[in-house]
């Protein structure tokens, strides 16, 4: 039994894994089919976390991934979209445009306030989890984190996961705003390109999303 529920979590993270594929343009398909063969480079996964989250060793790796699990980037989204809900448009577009001093918190509040009706309950609790996720395998290939400390990062990432998205639309669409969210002055283009990646994983039957275990009954 213990065997089986390791090989589901594996297939299960590995799908929802396959989102991070995207983030490639030249090869993002075949990442997405192939999520394993992201951490297959030891030097790329540790600049990644380096790059990314600053990430160097077990203790700033342990120090993340605990940061992710209590609050990560979705809780201060989640306040600023509070407050926006509370307002009236012409309120929060003054609360924006009163932010001159400050253009990462303008761009990140024009985002928060752009998808004010149409992101999903879990705010970008996805961009999150599958962040954590890519961070858990990375870690291992990087030889930050035992076998053992991936599995359970990843059951604890993957539970959250099956409890707060309702689906691969949700997990999709949290993990494009949150994308557009965090990285503060990302190219325009770049980030259109993404938006037709992330379609894609929706609309296509070969995503890899439809085969989580939890999702697939929503889905027949």
């Amino acid at each position: 039994m213990l065997a089986k529920n390791q090989l589901t979590l594996t297939k299960d993270s590995l799908a929802l894994l396959s989102i991070y594929g995207s983030l490639s343009l030249q090869n993002g398909e075949y990442f997405q089919q192939n999520p394993r063969l992201l951490f297959r480079n030891k030097i790329n996964c540790r600049n990644q976390l380096k790059a990314f989250w600053n990430i160097e060793n077990k203790e700033s790796m342990i120090r993340h991934m605990d940061w992710v699990l209590q609050t990560g980037y979705r809780e201060e989204y989640s306040i600023l979209h509070k407050r926006f809900s509370m307002m009236t448009g012409p309120a929060c577009q003054t609360y924006i445009d009163n932010l001159v001093g400050d253009s990462e918190a303008r761009y990140q509040a024009g985002i928060v306030y752009q998808y004010l009706y149409s992101v999903p309950v879990a705010g970008i609790a996805a961009y999150d989890y599958a962040f954590a996720l890519y961070a858990a395998y990375a870690g291992v290939a990087a030889g930050y984190l035992t076998e053992n400390e991936k599995n359970h990062y990843a059951s604890l990432f993957v539970r959250k996961i099956q409890q707060e998205i309702n689906g691969p639309r949700d997990y999709v669409l949290g993990y494009m705003i949150g994308i557009q969210y965090v990285q503060v002055g990302a190219d325009p283009e770049y980030i259109a390109k993404q938006k037709i990646a992330f379609t894609k994983m929706i609309t296509s039957s070969k995503s890899l999303l439809y085969t989580v275990s939890f999702w697939k009954k929503s889905h027949s």
